[in-house]
């Protein structure tokens, strides 16, 4: 990832001097995660930082972006510093395996003059575009949060796996096993997402073979799945067919529950194919909540769906 472009404008129509940053930032990758954009002004006689603001601290969650030339506007209201020259620098970072990367980062030196009457710098105002015509930014699944399926599975649920509950461990560079992986939409997140040696999804139902459609109705690449080490195979978890302590992670998001003939078995299995000491996530799908339980089909009451 990359900074094409780096302008700067100033809005003297305004009541108080508006600076406005305008980058255009180039994804090479298929697919880069977490990303953020960092905005820092130094004093340009000194170096001294004196401020610096993420878009995140916004509140704006750049979850993934797809390959592509992206267009990224900052708008800092309020610029209260002492009149001077200083220098604007914006950062490109995104999180592998946990670890912040910085990707690249260009400068600008500029004047700041009368500053406004009100003390401090106000939040900056951030805005990314793509510059692609026919992709909308606002239709990938981290703008649309948990009211999106796709959201639901390919942001939040491999968040949850990798980031929180299995803390970004290097096991997760090794050998996965997802246990009813069902479309594989939660595999194919964490396979990009860390990277491992292999990972493979079974499940005898055979959902993981819509998954091309998936990805393309959801605008990422589909070359995302050309990669060997990701397999997906309509095996049952009665009978997984991989040799004793081969895997370093398993994984199972509300599958047991549907498991024919109970899951005492495929715990059994899961133990069996498991390396000692290796990690076993697994989230039963009945639990008492308003979304994502599988209760619905029990109960009417409106809160169980």
């Amino acid at each position: 990832m990359q900074i094409t472009e780096l302008t700067e404008s100033t809005d003297i129509g305004a009541l108080s001097p508006v600076k406005t940053f305008q980058a255009c930032v180039q994804v090479d990758e298929l697919i880069l995660f977490d990303l953020d954009f960092q905005l820092r002004v130094r004093a340009q006689e000194t170096g001294a930082e004196v401020y610096s603001r993420h878009i995140r601290q916004q509140g704006m969650d750049i979850a993934w972006l797809p390959r592509g030339a992206y267009r990224l506007t900052v708008r800092l209201d309020d610029l209260s510093l002492p009149v001077g020259h200083y220098k604007f620098d914006l950062l490109v970072w995104s999180n592998a395996n946990g670890q912040p990367t910085l990707h690249d980062e260009a400068s600008i030196e500029g004047e700041l003059g009368e500053p406004c009457d009100e003390p401090g710098i106000s939040q900056a105002q951030w805005r990314i575009q793509s510059c692609d015509k026919n992709r909308d930014i606002s239709e990938l699944s981290w703008n649309k949060q948990h009211s999106d399926w796709f959201f639901r599975h390919f942001d939040h649920a491999s968040r949850v796996i990798v980031n929180m509950l299995l803390g970004d461990s290097p096991r997760l560079r090794g050998k996965i096993l997802d246990v009813g992986c069902g479309d594989g939409i939660i595999d194919l997140a964490v396979f990009l997402r860390c990277q491992p040696e292999l990972l493979v999804g079974i499940d005898p139902f055979k959902g993981f073979q819509r998954l091309p459609e998936i990805i393309e109705a959801n605008h990422l690449p589909a070359e995302l799945l050309n990669d060997p080490n990701l397999q997906f195979k309509a095996e049952d978890g009665n009978a997984i067919p991989y040799p004793d302590s081969y895997f370093d992670v398993v994984l199972s998001w509300g599958s047991l529950e549907h498991i024919a003939g109970g899951y005492h078995k495929t715990l059994e299995e899961i133990r069996r194919v498991l390396k000692p000491e290796g990690l076993f996530f697994v989230h039963p799908g009945l639990y008492y909540g308003p979304v994502g339980n599988h209760l619905g089909e029990f109960f009417d009451d409106p809160l169980f769906i």
